[in-house]
């Protein structure tokens, strides 16, 4: 075990501190209590499937034991090393009594969680309103830690002295804390601080960054949806301000519900229905001549050029109509998406249709053998948007975007 270093305050000689990784840690514990203030203000006003609510109970469990660590090692590793070095320049007791009152919003928080995990839609609320409360009080601590520790740490603090207090905290770290501190910090570093970021944490970090990273974006997409776009400096400030005082449209977005599994399904079927039916034109125009063999088989006192023009008008028609399927599949898919229920219905009809034209189609030597796989093969996909479209979360989803928008 590396010994602790000789503590003596830093000289014009010695390299200043990078303290990249406790601006990195203060930015993802902003942001993060914001987001998740946000989430549950679309979860109070509206449905949450069970797999979305574990999923926020998971993230907002692992930042709370995040913050929990970063104070614990404040206190116990970069303080005294602060205190040691800066000696009379430097007052933690002010920011200490901070500590004590953030600790009890985190205690709220977590007693919070628990009812929210019990039954989310009762709730969602409470939890919004303590996590608000949290997020509050550690925008006002870090603030003025930034403002009166970081001039500190650079004048006074060595950075031998603080390389040794990140690799005390990444040894003093226990399962499963790293595997979701870790890439979470990755997460909201910005340009250039990876680097830095993981070379505090050393061999370790990288080793856990490169296992973790995937199954933390998982979580974050379960937990928030579509994982938002990095932040970058000129649009942090933004952010923050959007999640406190978000004007009316940003307020319908963050009010809008996760869509369910059951939906997500669905328009994942409708778009595999779209390119198959895309494929469906091209072998209509492939196997012309097969086409123009089963007429004359079912018509075999017809003129030659009269099979002719049926073949291509029956060719022309049908790529059309397997075209103008796939748009549909599309335009119904993104429609529900943004929870338009007309698109629903729209669906459900067309799919009566495609299956009373399919009866009719597949006659005798109406169609080939290859066409007639994929049109089943079409009705088919058809039919499982639909039941999934028409589950009970589905609706409820639909549900939620016919209330007036206030």
């Amino acid at each position: 075990m590396t010994s602790t270093p000789t503590l003596r305050p830093r000289t014009s000689r010695d390299p200043e501190p990078d303290l990249t990784s406790l601006l990195v840690t203060h930015r993802a514990i902003r942001q993060d209590l914001g987001r998740l203030a946000g989430r549950l203000a679309a979860i109070g006003r509206g449905y949450v499937e069970p797999a979305h609510a574990r999923a926020v109970c998971r993230y907002t469990a692992a930042l709370l034991a995040a913050l929990r660590a970063h104070h614990e090692n404040e206190n116990d590793i970069i303080w005294p090393l602060i205190a040691a070095t800066a000696r009379q320049a430097v007052d933690l007791a002010p920011l200490a009594d901070d500590r004590l009152v953030i600790d009890e919003a985190s205690g709220r928080v977590q007693r919070a969680l628990a009812r929210f995990a019990a039954d989310p839609g009762a709730g969602a609320a409470a939890l919004q309103a303590s996590i608000r409360e949290l997020r509050d009080l550690s925008d006002e601590h870090i603030s003025d830690e930034e403002a009166q520790l970081l001039p500190v740490m650079r004048r006074y603090l060595p950075a031998q002295a603080y390389r040794w207090g990140e690799r005390q905290i990444m040894r003093r770290a226990t399962a499963p804390g790293p595997r979701f501190t870790v890439p979470w910090l990755a997460r909201h570093a910005r340009d250039g601080e990876l680097r830095p970021l993981l070379a505090g944490g050393g061999w370790r970090a990288r080793v856990v960054l490169a296992f973790s990273r995937r199954p933390y974006a998982r979580l974050e997409r379960r937990a928030f949806g579509n994982r938002p776009s990095k932040m970058t400096h000129n649009h942090e400030e933004k952010a923050v301000m959007t999640n406190r005082y978000p004007t009316a449209a940003q307020k319908s977005e963050l009010e809008r519900p996760h869509p369910p599994a059951s939906l997500l399904w669905a328009v994942k079927a409708m778009y595999a229905g779209a390119v198959i039916a895309a494929i469906h034109a091209v072998i209509y125009v492939v196997t012309a001549g097969a086409q123009k063999t089963a007429i004359e088989a079912k018509h075999p006192h017809m003129s030659p050029s009269t099979v002719n023009a049926l073949t291509t008008g029956a060719v022309i028609f049908e790529a059309v109509v397997a075209v103008l399927s796939a748009v549909l599949f599309v335009w119904i898919a993104r429609s529900c998406l943004k929870g338009r229920s007309g698109a629903r219905i729209t669906g459900t009809v067309l799919f009566v249709v495609a299956v009373m034209l399919t009866a009719y189609s597949l006659g005798p030597g109406a169609v080939t053998t290859l066409a007639a796989v994929v049109i089943v093969v079409v009705d088919l996909i058809g039919l499982a948007a639909v039941v999934l479209l028409w589950q009970r979360s589905s609706s409820a989803y639909f549900t939620f975007f016919k209330r007036p928008q206030f």
